[in-house]
């Protein structure tokens, strides 16, 4: 008696084939699972011989034998509990030899029978969607599912499993498409009243995909910028979705309440995370949540400094290799980093009212912690004054919403992507060269920094839809550049 079942494990964020194989010979009845199954995965039998009982399946008196291929691979996860059972009903013939040969199953299953919501099963029909028929998952990962609809079956139990071998179950079973959901709704730039530099400063940011730093006194409407920041960032491609909600699925953050994500994500850690959960591990981390999204990391200076070393290595390359002594990871992190951070202790430094006391030992320790090579990774910085308003000015909202902003960014991308098609590339004129070459000859500016500053004013030239980048470019993204170092 020999059966065999494909399925698949989750390793780092990728999905890998695995061969279940169960044969059956006379002796003392037990179960010996091989090709090196964690703890989860050893006590599947236990959920299995109980699931059979109450679906009333009767096991043989026989001694079973289920191993993994390849067995050097380690197993881990609930998931293998479907394809195990599945095997096991092929090898005493409760289901045909030939069934699910050219399938994979992926579940974990209850004591009563019933299929429970496992993670990683994006991932996997992603992994296994261009080499079997089909891929057989719980009913509860219907809206994973939904991405490749006619590859994938859900079921709800051991029962429907049965039928659905012996040809009496409908294939077809994915109606709901959460892909229509409406998504999710930011609060609106016109609420921001008197920072029209900020502002413009987020709609490069934007646009460009280049880090932000907003600098300035409580209250002034730093983080209120930067909780607004998600609703004028463009939607993303279904390659991107995809991309996106395989991570949140092997997080375990989809299912349930939460279902798949259809805008950008928006991660707002408190300064209290640890550099092991902000760049991940064994787990995944804050920068992966983030990939291709939002990172905000609000209170800047209040960061650890560890914490802060470590987004210099992910904010140059898009990803993070996480090197420990029992495993290896490469994680990717291509998000867009906004900060928000006081000028000092008090946050009362830019305030014109002399209230700030703190002294100058204190703010040369304030700007040790913010100053050197993570500055240097941020784009733009921002340094933001208190505004001042009157009553009626605060009663009322301005004029530029997240709509226009978002409707200004959509047409600039289009513009840059008809300057791609007809080949045309972006240049700087001659009297843009002389104020760079002045700026790169009174500063000891990094090569990193320059370059920054040539592609910042590229993006500020392709939202004001020119192909010749002035020397108005030039000086306005030198002054986002060189902002911090004035304070």
């Amino acid at each position: 008696m020999y059966a065999y079942i494909w399925t698949a494990n989750i390793d780092n964020l990728t999905a890998k084939t695995i061969k279940v194989e169960v044969a059956g010979y006379n002796g003392l009845p037990g179960i010996k699972i091989t090709g090196l199954p964690d703890t989860v995965v050893r006590e599947s039998f236990y959920r299995i011989s109980t699931a059979f009982r109450s679906c009333k399946i009767e096991l043989p008196l026989k001694r079973l034998v289920i191993n993994f291929i390849p067995a050097d691979v380690p197993k881990k996860g609930a998931g293998f509990d479907l394809p195990i059972a599945a095997a096991i009903l092929k090898a005493i013939g409760v289901i045909p030899q030939e069934a699910f040969n050219n399938d994979l199953l992926y579940g974990e299953l209850s004591l009563t029978g019933e299929l429970r919501f496992v993670t990683g099963a994006l991932p996997i029909i992603n992994h296994a969607k261009d080499t079997f028929d089909k891929i057989i998952l719980p009913a509860l990962n219907n809206d994973e599912a939904c991405f490749f609809k006619e590859k994938t079956i859900t079921i709800k139990d051991l029962n429907e499993l049965i039928k659905l071998a012996k040809g009496e179950l409908e294939t077809n079973r994915i109606t709901k498409n959460s892909m229509q959901k409406e998504t999710k709704t930011y609060r609106n730039f016109s609420d921001v009243i008197g920072q029209p530099l900020a502002v413009r400063a987020a709609t490069i940011a934007v646009l460009g995909k280049h880090h932000l730093l907003l600098i300035g006194s409580p209250g002034c409407g730093k983080s209120m910028i930067g909780e607004r920041i998600p609703g004028i960032m463009p939607p993303m491609t279904e390659e991107e979705k995809l991309e996106v909600n395989s991570i949140y699925s092997i997080a375990g953050l989809l299912g349930g309440k939460t279902s798949t994500i259809n805008t950008r994500p928006f991660r707002a850690p408190h300064h209290t995370i640890s550099d092991s959960a902000l760049i991940g591990g064994q787990r995944v981390g804050e920068i992966t949540l983030a990939h291709k999204g939002i990172l905000f990391l609000d209170e800047l200076s209040e960061f650890k400094h560890n914490v802060l070393n470590a987004l210099r290595e992910p904010l140059e390359k898009g990803s993070i290799n996480i090197s420990r002594a029992n495993f290896h990871n490469n994680m990717p992190a291509d998000f867009l980093l906004v900060a928000a951070s006081n000028p000092c202790d008090c946050g009362n430094l830019l305030k014109k009212d002399g209230t700030c006391k703190c002294q100058t030992m204190s703010l040369q320790r304030f700007h040790r912690r913010l100053n050197g090579p993570l500055m240097d990774r941020f784009d733009i910085k921002v340094i933001m004054s208190p505004p001042k308003v009157r009553y009626t000015d605060l009663c009322q909202t301005t004029n530029l919403s997240s709509e226009l902003i978002r409707k200004q960014i959509s047409d600039a991308l289009d513009y840059s992507k008809n300057l791609k098609t007809k080949g045309i590339k972006q240049k700087l004129n001659e009297d843009a060269k002389k104020v760079l070459d002045r700026f790169i000859s009174s500063n000891t500016s990094s090569i990193r920094q320059v370059r920054k500053i040539i592609g910042l004013s590229k993006t500020i030239a392709t939202m004001e839809h020119k192909e010749i980048i002035t020397e108005a470019e030039i000086l306005e993204s030198i002054n986002y550049s060189n902002a911090f170092t004035r304070t």
